[in-house]
């Protein structure tokens, strides 16, 4: 084991992350969340469908009550200056 074997991982903050994964692969999905990074497993087909069926309904939830919501795919929501998950679906009024 290398010197470093105990150590705790860095922690990150928005910043820092954004400037990490522009060095990685696209095919990779990274979310910071309170100051880790974490690897997210690519989507298979099913999730994939269920994502499209949730998306489908809460359109039409939204149709049928006049709200006025966007529905936004794979785009990161800066929650802290720690966290920046990527959720499936996000959902704004």
């Amino acid at each position: 084991m290398g010197i470093h074997a105990n150590l705790p991982p860095p922690i990150f903050d928005v910043e820092d992350f954004l400037a990490f994964t522009q060095s990685r692969p696209d095919e990779e999905k990274w979310e910071l969340i309170d100051g880790r990074l974490h690897l997210s497993p690519s989507a298979n087909r099913r999730h994939q469908i269920i994502v499209g069926n949730i998306q489908v309904r809460v359109f039409l939830q939204g149709e049928q009550s006049a709200q006025a919501w966007e529905i936004i795919q794979g785009i990161g929501v800066k929650i802290s200056p720690r966290s920046l998950p990527v959720p499936d679906l996000l959902v704004r009024p």
